[in-house]
């Protein structure tokens, strides 16, 4: 049992024991990053930007208004129990419901699994509704990881599992599934809710996550965690006949509460924030326990955090705030005019012992490491500002432009600086009160110094009080990008502050707590198992379904129709690839595909569809009195979905089957009109230029061809039909394609899985692919 207590220290008195930084316990709401020793960023070859849409407004918005809720807040209506009972158990239990943590229960309830949230304080998200001052930056604009992020661990580490979720997809789930209208300030490139409210979206997040069957345990402070095999090693001998045995990776950890009760649970999700806002429950226990569970960590930092120093001359210019200021960081022995870091932000505000905004914030954390390691001024990083952002070059011209008997200080507020900056600039070039004109030449680079590049006197930070964020945390490479599932400790997943990562002022946190916190709840739903999470039973359809029949399935699986060879190794997607090498693949292949789909024990059912393909944009094709065109067979697990849209112009998805666990892994087809060998876009002997065009018309398949880590191309005869088949491997997501041509229409079938899930459902994606048969 690993347990946070309230001394310092790491001890072992017959069980391991973490200490924790503060004096209370367990698993408060965080939302970003923790702890750190240098700093690099992920490279991103092209920035996101979502497009501005109208969300859907949620259903359950009508209902929250007749029972009470503020109308257009989705808040719970006061009636509605605040807290559930704690179970004995649960498939999957998040610890911390800050912005990661509803997202993460967000998505593991709606992939199917039963997940209760505990939340260490009397509400969840309160980080949420304190955030850009109550009005919530939900989102950024756009995002470049190498700008944009924070990390001491590898750059592709980051780059891994920022490319598992977009901006736009994410904007997408806040407007469609959690029912949040926002608003693009385009003044700052932030995303807002058109409320302007922190409430709102908390609310909003909580009765999403409600809506979908998760629970939320209130006051319930997590102060200890026992991975499966350390917990049945602890227990008896009669235990362990009742459970799982010492170090089985399908047992259940046990999460111990400050309360002295605990709770089973097949998955954990550990979202407890960082060290930033302790009043708000995050005074970092989740990274004490991580710690202790043997994860390499970064060291620890308040990161977003205001700074401390004398101000220009000696003046006290608190309250005093400026707009187009250049903050840059100077790394000691760094070259002139190379700068480490640049604040992206312009925002600089004086404060009583400081300074802050948004310029400082940004690039605070390269003074405060320096200023936690004690480092010695002349190896501690430098903090210039450029007062008005223009430059060295436009303040030697309008200095050289003034003439006749103009002060310092007035040519300085033409210039553009307020008056008490300006008196104060000129203090500190000692040339207060003087004419410009009389000023000697080492005067004016004293002067030009001060406007362009005046050093800031840093003497300390505010620490994790003010923070907004906490740097370091469990190292990137710790953890599963695709998952978020430790490497450490299996079936515990991290999301949020407690990763080595932050980003920038200006909703880049938020990303990462949404991006993390989906990561980690659709990991660990799917990691929970067929004994946590009941598989659907087969969808059962009319005869005369709108777009096919569904008819029983088959008393045993059975080989119908040629199997689809697959080549191995990496492969470039664009190569040229000669049907002699297609052939002699799948014939060198084939033989294995067929033993491993002869062994299998498991049932399928037929899909047959008529679209042939669709008659007009924005419909799905075919109708109930046509006769079907194509047949494939799929897991009796799975359901049929009819798709309700078409992707573009006249390409569009004709049928699909999915799997009710995670819908992310499914099959389905699509068709294109102009197919024949009169058009070379899209002839079958150009496969490459074919496939492109169906990956046009699926975003994810576009993301796994581009980022594809190995492509395999290979060519099988079925009933007299030549039938291309195309497997693209990436990081996010595994695709089986098989594309044959019929009466001048290209049919394509795709079976897409998460990267996850591929290895253990592998049979059965690739019996779907050989099956596919066109009629």
């Amino acid at each position: 049992m690993l347990r946070a207590a309230a001394g310092g220290g790491l001890a072992r008195r017959g069980r391991l024991v973490a200490a924790a930084a503060g004096a209370s316990r367990g698993g408060g709401g965080g939302s970003g990053a923790a702890g750190k020793r240098q700093q690099h960023g992920g490279r991103s070859s092209s920035r996101q930007r979502p497009q501005t849409a109208q969300p859907r407004q949620p259903r359950q918005e009508q209902q929250q208004q007749q029972q009470g809720a503020r109308p257009g807040s989705g808040s719970r209506p006061a009636d509605r129990p605040p807290s559930a009972p704690l179970p004995a158990a649960a498939e999957v239990l998040v610890v911390g419901g800050g912005a990661a943590g509803l997202t993460a229960a967000f998505f593991a309830a709606a992939a199917g699994a039963r997940v209760v949230v505990l939340e260490r304080t009397g509400e969840a998200g309160k980080k949420i509704l304190m955030s850009g001052g109550t009005r919530c930056n939900v989102l950024p604009g756009d995002v470049d990881a190498s700008r944009d992020f924070t990390t001491s661990s590898s750059a592709g580490a980051l780059r891994a599992i920022l490319s598992t979720w977009d901006l736009q997809q994410c904007h997408d789930w806040l407007a469609r599934d959690v029912g949040l209208r926002m608003a693009l300030e385009r003044e700052s490139n932030k995303w807002f809710p058109a409320s302007n409210s922190g409430r709102e979206v908390r609310d909003r997040l909580v009765s999403a996550c409600e809506a979908r069957g998760v629970s939320f345990v209130y006051g319930a402070s997590v102060e200890a965690l026992a991975p499966p095999g350390q917990q049945a090693a602890q227990e008896g001998p009669e235990q362990q006949e009742q459970g799982q045995q010492p170090g089985d990776r399908g047992g259940a950890w046990r999460v111990e509460l400050a309360s002295g009760a605990s709770v089973a649970a097949r998955r954990v999700i550990l979202s407890t924030g960082g060290r930033s806002f302790p009043a708000v429950g995050t005074d970092g226990t989740g990274l004490t326990l991580l710690e202790g569970l043997g994860h390499r960590m970064a060291t620890g930092y308040a990161a977003l955090t205001p700074l401390k120093g004398p101000h220009p001359g000696g003046e006290q210019l608190a309250g005093l705030t400026l707009a187009g200021v250049r903050l840059s960081v100077a790394k000691p022995g760094g070259k002139a005019g190379k700068p480490a870091a640049v604040a992206q932000r312009g925002g600089f505000l004086f404060t009583h012992r400081g300074f802050s905004g948004p310029a400082v914030l940004d690039v605070s954390h390269w003074l405060v490491q320096a200023l936690d390691a004690h480092a010695p001024p002349e190896a501690a990083p430098r903090l210039l500002a450029d007062w008005t952002g223009e430059g060295a070059a436009m303040w030697q011209a309008r200095l050289a432009a003034a003439g006749g008997g103009a002060t310092v200080e007035s040519v300085l507020r033409r210039g553009g600086l307020q008056e008490r900056l300006a008196a104060a600039l000129a203090s500190e070039a000692g040339v207060a009160g003087r004419p410009l004109a009389q000023l000697r030449r080492g005067e004016r680079d004293a002067l030009l110094g001060a406007l362009t590049a005046y050093q800031l006197g840093v003497t300390g930070h505010e620490g994790f009080k003010k923070a907004e964020v906490t740097g370091g945390g469990v190292m990137l490479d710790q953890v599963d990008c695709r998952t978020g599932e430790s490497r450490v400790s299996p079936g515990l997943h991290l999301c949020g502050e407690v990763l080595d990562c932050f980003g920038r002022i200006g909703g880049f946190n938020f990303f990462w707590a949404w991006l993390t916190g989906r990561l980690a709840g659709l990991g660990a739903a799917a990691g929970a198992g067929p004994g946590a999470v009941a598989a659907a039973p087969a969808a059962r359809r009319p005869a005369c379904a709108a777009f096919g029949v569904v008819r029983p399935a088959p008393a045993s699986r059975g080989v119908r129709g040629a199997v689809a060879a697959s080549a191995s190794g990496g492969g470039d997607a664009t190569a040229a690839v000669s049907r002699r090498e297609w052939l002699a693949a799948a014939a060198a292949v084939a033989p294995l595909l067929l033993q491993r789909a002869a062994s299998a024990d498991s049932d399928y059912a037929t899909f047959f569809g008529m679209a042939t393909p669709p008659t007009s944009y924005g419909g799905y094709g075919g109708n109930a009195n046509e006769s079907p065109k194509y047949t494939f067979e799929y897991p009796a697990g799975w359901k049929q979905e009819v798709p309700s849209k078409v992707e573009k112009g006249t390409q569009g998805i004709d049928g699909r089957v999915v799997n009710p666990r995670s819908k992310d892994q499914r099959a389905f087809v699509i068709t294109l009109t102009r197919a024949g060998e009169d058009n070379k876009s899209f002839r079958l002997t150009d496969i490459e230029s074919t496939f492109a065009s169906f990956a046009g018309a699926d975003y994810d398949l576009q993301d796994a061809v581009s980022g594809a880590t190995s492509t395999s191309k290979t060519e099988v005869e079925k009933d007299g039909t030549t039938f291309f088949n195309v497997d693209i491997d990436s990081p996010s997501y595994r695709y089986l394609s098989s594309i044959a041509v019929k009466d001048g229409k290209v049919f394509a079938l795709f079976v897409r899985s998460p990267a996850r899930m591929y290895a253990s459902a592998e049979e059965d994606l690739r019996h779907i692919i050989s099956t596919f048969k066109l009629l």
